[in-house]
């Protein structure tokens, strides 16, 4: 596997970190817009009094709110345990 080794210059790492940086900062800037956009719905919902208990799926295109299923609870697998009828 050994192949042939080089190096980047200062300002190849220089502009390396600084494209890591804008990165990050791109990372932060839309978590907290999802983050806005999720208070805010969560406040739309509490207003029309919606149960925030449930689980909703949000239709941006028709504006349609529909609750979604819950999943079913798993059953007990118990390992060699038999239950008696």
């Amino acid at each position: 596997m050994g192949g042939k080794k080089t190096k980047l210059s200062h300002d190849e790492m220089a502009e390396g970190v600084k494209r890591q940086e804008l990165i990050q900062q791109h990372i932060m800037i839309a978590q907290a817009l999802e983050m806005h956009k999720s208070m805010w719905m969560t406040d739309i919902l509490r207003k029309r009094g919606i149960d925030m208990t449930k689980r909703y799926e949000i239709n941006f295109k028709n504006g349609e709110v529909s609750q979604m299923a819950e999943p079913e609870p798993k059953k007990d697998e118990s390992i060699g345990i038999k239950k008696d009828a």
